[in-house]
């Protein structure tokens, strides 16, 4: 098994595309729109491959549609994003921005 440098990002982006490929994006109904948080969610992960908001990813801007995302999400959709959620709660130690409880539930 190779060994990976968790504190090299990317490093890591690059193992979690090796075990987590690209695949087609699981749709998102607009039925989830309406609400502010539900319009943070939809507009966040909306036609997103996961590794293309990881290569974006700002912790502090965007911890809290990922914090929302766990709770909105239908099952199917989060389960496609977990390799984002993953690299976010690696590099998210020194700030807590991200998972203050319910990831980590």
């Amino acid at each position: 098994m190779k060994k990976i440098i968790f504190s090299n990002e990317s490093a890591v982006y690059d193992e979690l595309m090796i075990h987590f490929p690209c695949q087609p994006l699981p749709h998102i109904s607009n039925d989830i729109t309406g609400l502010e948080e539900l319009d943070i969610v939809y507009n966040f992960f909306q036609k997103k491959q996961w590794n293309e908001i990881a290569n974006n990813f700002k912790i502090k801007d965007d911890s809290y549609a990922l914090e929302l995302g766990i709770t909105f999400l239908p099952e199917k959709v989060f389960c496609y994003y977990i390799p984002l959620y993953i690299y976010a709660s690696l590099f998210n130690k020194n700030d807590f921005w991200v998972f203050e409880s319910d990831f980590i539930q």
